[in-house]
């Protein structure tokens, strides 16, 4: 029986398509790329990577297609969808590990609650008389991880400044206050530590493996833009990483290209994203 041609709409999955450690698999490949060459990560890395999983089959049932149009040679890139989102996945997790961030949300949030619990208190205090009121005007508020460290910090000295007269008037004790500085200094070096992780080898290796993968969707959209031109479903199978965003090129604009705008060794991250600049979040 003749080989038949897959359909677009029943693509077959190409062989080891879904290596547990294609990071590992593809390490030697991300390190030779050079340094100039790395792209700044202006999206978020999973999202971008699920794209590309999510993509990966359909482009896939073209593959014959591109063949023909563009060469052996060029398709291969529509081969290697999978194994390089997936590698871009694990050194994103593996970066967002080292980087803590989800150790400094659960401190924050911990914190957020000492520091009204604590306000409450000397509130309270206030309004019977036993602080002046301009004690809590220089407070900086509850959002963002500076000011919830900078808040209890002075909350807990306004208290211990005048324990011996404070303490009969206050359900607090000096056991809590000590523990909400040992919370206030934890979630300031954990910031700390999170911040230079932007700086670690794992944030270059996630840089690296974030530059190949959308390289090769870039490649590989592009084949497929030209493929599909008529039909105008090229966006609809290889759906953009920067929808939504400007279309600014590091190199000659090309039809269907995917490469972000940004110049090698800059990562730009939204707020809500690990690496972000120190204290935004919160």
């Amino acid at each position: 029986m003749p080989a038949t041609t897959p359909s677009p709409t029943e693509p077959t999955p190409a062989p080891n398509a879904f290596p547990a450690q294609a990071l590992e698999v593809l390490q030697r490949e991300l390190l030779a790329i050079h340094p100039r060459e790395l792209l700044g990560i202006n999206v978020d890395v999973a999202a971008a990577a699920l794209v590309v999983i999510g993509a990966a089959p359909e482009i896939r049932g073209y593959r014959a297609e591109l063949v023909a149009l563009c060469g052996e040679e060029m398709t291969k890139s529509v081969d290697r969808l999978e194994i390089v989102a997936r590698a871009a996945l694990q050194a994103h997790a593996a970066h967002r590990t080292i980087e803590g961030g989800i150790e400094v949300h659960r401190l924050s949030t911990e914190l957020r609650k000492i520091r009204e619990g604590l306000l409450a208190e000397v509130r309270a205090l206030i309004a019977r008389d036993a602080l002046p009121a301009e004690t809590i005007l220089e407070l900086q508020g509850p959002h963002g991880f500076k000011n919830q460290c900078v808040d209890v910090l002075q909350l807990v000295s306004i208290l211990k400044d005048e324990w011996d007269v404070l303490a009969p008037e206050t359900g607090l004790t000096a056991l809590y206050l000590d523990r909400a500085e040992a919370a206030a200094n934890a979630l300031a070096t954990a910031v700390g530590i999170r911040n230079q992780a932007a700086r670690s080898p794992a944030a270059e290796l996630r840089q690296r493996a974030y530059t190949l993968m959308a390289t090769t969707y870039d490649d590989a959209r592009r084949m497929l833009t030209f493929l599909r031109w008529r039909e105008g479903d090229a966006d609809r199978i290889a759906p953009s990483l920067f929808r939504g965003r400007g279309n600014g090129r590091r190199r000659k604009p090309t039809q269907g290209s995917d490469v972000a705008p940004q110049p090698a060794h800059v990562e730009v991250l939204s707020p809500d994203l690990p690496g972000a600049p120190p204290f935004l979040e919160g």
